[in-house]
């Protein structure tokens, strides 16, 4: 939904009266109104960033060259009825011709000349169904997060001790073949190189079965008020080195004078070198990651994100932001709208099992706060946003 509070509405109308007129009556009533005067500046304005704030279209029928069903036939090739309604104005009174626009994806129509007593009823109600469609799939995509969630506790459960300590012994054994093959010649180097490479996959192994017991655990966490700006240092300082001889390096650009949050600082410190090194992945030939600090008011939090739970961040809240923006290939809409679920990875099999932003969500939540991603806009790249609410401290 737009910033607008009762919605952003987008009139189509070749008619210059009609656009003032309905540019007007929308504003009086406390709408947004944009307005274009045919369907192909319309439909460009809609592919681009701005068309994600159009909450509803007022798509007049008969226009010259391009008319309102065409108009409409297109933004319903990639906007469904759920997403983006649209409401057709029309002077023709046949029912067939109704009946063509509903046919072709339209929400509803009103007939000219306008009442705006209807109009505004018919804009509330599409617009109240819209909101209730979203709230219903975000609360879906919980739900489906939740189960996936308690079949990794299940999971983690059955098979973390039964795991862990045939891992344990194989690394002893490890242990007692290097120093066995301490020796000189081929044999002992050949037997060297052998236990690295089984140490590196048992070690994956293990780290495996500790991402899957940190997605299930029943974690309480030890805050305490601190200042963002020494986590996110520290953190930095444990993979500079290593950044460095990859050819990434980091911008920082840390807020002054910044309001003490509640933190843990172990599993913040977790959180952010997750998300550091996922950084760094993404930018193959090196690159620049920057990191910024600031105050601000939590904004673009779903309605079902979070726990319910005094002291956890709303929209318009005060809080801390961490962003953290690479300078990689960015990430197509299917992978944001899946990155925080359970087992989800973009990467090659056996790189990965895809717990770790899931990990962080569910940290960043009992913080408190939340986790954003989205593409970066000026550049190429992914920022990701990590807030804590400064509230929180009262609740300690």
């Amino acid at each position: 939904m737009s910033a607008n509070p009762r919605g952003t509405i987008l009139v189509i109308e070749d008619n210059l009266v009609n656009r003032r007129v309905l540019q007007a009556k929308l504003t009086g009533a406390g709408y947004a109104c944009i307005c274009r005067e045919g369907g192909p500046e319309a439909l460009e304005l809609l592919r681009g960033e701005a068309g994600a704030g159009i909450d509803l279209v007022l798509l007049d029928v008969m226009m010259p060259g391009m008319d309102g069903l065409d108009v409409l036939r297109r933004i319903r090739e990639v906007r469904p009825r759920v997403e983006l309604p649209v409401i057709m104005t029309t002077s023709l009174d046949q029912t067939a011709d109704v009946v063509r626009a509903l046919d072709a994806g339209a929400n509803d129509y009103v007939a000219k000349p306008i009442d705006l007593a209807v109009l505004l009823s018919r804009l509330a109600t599409h617009l109240d169904l819209k909101r209730v469609h979203a709230e219903l799939r975000a609360s879906h995509r919980s739900l489906v997060e939740a189960a996936k969630m308690e079949s990794v506790a299940l999971l983690a459960a059955g098979v973390a001790h039964e795991i862990r300590n045939p891992l344990a012994q194989i690394k002893m054994g490890l242990d007692a073949l290097e120093e066995a093959g301490n020796g000189d010649g081929d044999t002992a180097g050949g037997r060297g190189q052998l236990t690295a490479l089984m140490r590196q996959s048992v070690e994956r192994a293990d780290g495996i079965v500790r991402g899957l017991m940190a997605a299930a655990a029943n974690q309480k966490l030890k805050t305490a008020p601190g200042q963002v700006n020494e986590v996110v240092e520290e953190t930095w300082n444990l993979v500079s080195e290593d950044f460095t001889k990859r050819g990434v390096l980091g911008r920082f650009d840390l807020g002054r004078s910044l309001p003490a949050v509640a933190y843990d600082r172990s599993e913040m410190r977790r959180v952010l070198l997750h998300i550091f090194l996922n950084a760094a992945q993404a930018m193959e030939q090196g690159g620049e990651i920057a990191v910024t600090t600031r105050q601000e008011k939590a904004a673009g939090l779903a309605a079902s994100e979070g726990a319910r739970g005094a002291g956890h961040l709303r929209n318009g809240a005060p809080a801390v932001a961490i962003s953290i923006s690479d300078e990689g290939p960015g990430a197509t809409d299917e992978v944001l709208e899946r990155m925080f679920e359970p087992f989800f990875t973009t990467r090659a099999a056996g790189s990965g099992i895809g717990l770790g932003l899931s990990v962080v969500r569910k940290l960043m939540e009992l913080h408190g706060g939340a986790v954003q991603v989205q593409n970066r806009t000026e550049r190429s790249g992914l920022t990701v946003k990590l807030l804590l609410p400064t509230s929180r401290l009262g609740f300690l």
